[in-house]
């Protein structure tokens, strides 16, 4: 006879848990849309820097121009994958994806909220920095305002929409992950008893083997039997 062992029903996903896995996806969307946008190429931006270089030769460096766009590049794809990952393993309850995701993500907010006040505070800080005699701080702050002017308009909005919009979706995604509600989601499963198997369900035979009355006294020996009788004479 065997019995059936009860599964565990599946665990429900609560709505905090869910909205955060959106929310993440969202965030690598943004990232992948930061790094399409910084594909867009800004005819005026090029002409502005070429008739500076013009002037000022010595600006000119485009080796460190280069590694700082690819080292901007990896970085956002990097945190864009970062996310994905996070988001996959979040989605089955994984308690060490979602103490990942409060490490990552406060260190992700942190640097963005520091981004975004700096791109905030650029315009005035052009405007009052003092090059207190040095021509090379002159000709670095002169270089910031002629980029900062021939930048367009819709680039600069767009990219701090982005900015801003990935910041509030990863501090979300911080507080909803933290929330009473998804203590229970991640919290590890306790194992299940199950009962051995085999012949009986892995319970004893019935009825129960005869126990002897007197465990001293061997066993009576079985009851001898008569000889067998003489096989008949073969006939000639």
């Amino acid at each position: 006879m065997s019995y059936a062992v009860p599964t565990p029903p599946p665990k429900v996903r609560p709505a905090a848990v869910q909205t955060a896995v959106w929310l993440m996806w969202a965030v690598v969307a943004l990232n992948v849309l930061n790094v399409a946008l910084s594909f867009v190429p800004l005819t005026e931006v090029d002409r502005v820097l070429e008739e500076l270089y013009a002037e000022h030769p010595q600006l000119r460096n485009d080796t460190a121009t280069v590694i700082g766009e690819i080292g901007s590049l990896s970085l956002t794809v990097i945190m864009a994958v970062a996310f994905a990952v996070l988001a996959i393993f979040v989605a089955r309850g994984s308690q060490p994806a979602r103490i990942t995701t409060w490490v990552v993500g406060g260190i992700v907010a942190l640097c963005q909220a520091c981004g975004l006040a700096s791109s905030l505070a650029t315009p005035a800080l052009l405007n009052s920095m003092p090059s207190g005699g040095d021509p090379n701080a002159e000709l670095a702050v002169e270089q910031a305002r002629r980029i900062a002017e021939a930048t367009p308009v819709w680039y600069t909005v767009a990219s701090t929409a982005i900015l801003i919009l990935s910041l509030v979706a990863i501090l979300l995604v911080i507080i909803l992950l933290a929330v009473p509600k998804a203590n229970d989601y991640f919290r590890k499963e306790e194992e299940v008893w199950v009962p051995p198997t085999g012949p009986g369900g892995g319970y004893p035979p019935y009825p129960p083997p005869a126990i002897p009355q007197n465990p001293g006294v061997p066993p009576t020996p079985p009851a001898s039997q008569p000889p067998a009788p003489p096989a008949p004479p073969t006939q000639p």
